[in-house]
């Protein structure tokens, strides 16, 4: 088997990745694809970073970012505020807001709320679960909200993908 060797991809953060998505597929035959389709997410959103730098070599943003998105993956139930975010890099929320919408094109509770719209599809495949507690279970309190932003981004609502998907 030929080795693809992209320059910039960070081999270690792509590996768990795909090491989660296995997971996923292994070990749940019935909801496996569904779970596994954040980590593709994020699997996607690392090739994506990395196309954007390699467009823009001036910008060093998504290494800067790194370890911040991964901070808010281990840590996305809990609320975050501008200041805390700012704080993992040392930087401050003005010049955090700067970085994040010049390499991602989007502003920090942008991307955290698309992650968690992402993550609550897993949980809309157990139909028991109510709306609002899928939105609790991704750090989304307010049910109404959950289900403005759910619509937003997918074009459908939380009950109306779960019932074309599950």
């Amino acid at each position: 088997v030929d080795a693809v060797v992209l320059n910039g991809v960070d081999s270690s953060r792509c590996e768990r990745i795909l090491r989660q998505i296995l997971t996923e597929l292994k070990t749940d035959r019935l909801h496996g694809m569904e779970r596994s389709s954040s980590h593709l997410y994020e699997l996607i959103m690392e090739f994506y970073m990395l196309q954007n730098d390699q467009m823009q070599p001036q910008s060093k943003g998504m290494q800067r970012l790194l370890p911040l998105l991964d901070y808010i993956d281990e840590h996305i139930t809990e609320q975050m505020t501008l200041s805390d975010l700012a704080e993992i890099l040392s930087v401050t929320p003005q010049h955090l807001c700067r970085t994040f919408k010049e390499t991602l094109s989007m502003r920090p509770f942008e991307y955290i709320t698309r992650r968690r719209i992402q993550i609550s599809k897993r949980y809309l495949a157990d139909r028991n679960m109510k709306i609002a507690a899928v939105g609790q279970m991704v750090g989304i309190r307010d049910v109404s909200y959950y289900c403005y932003n759910f619509k937003r981004l997918e074009g459908i609502t939380p009950n109306e993908f779960r019932a074309q998907n599950f």
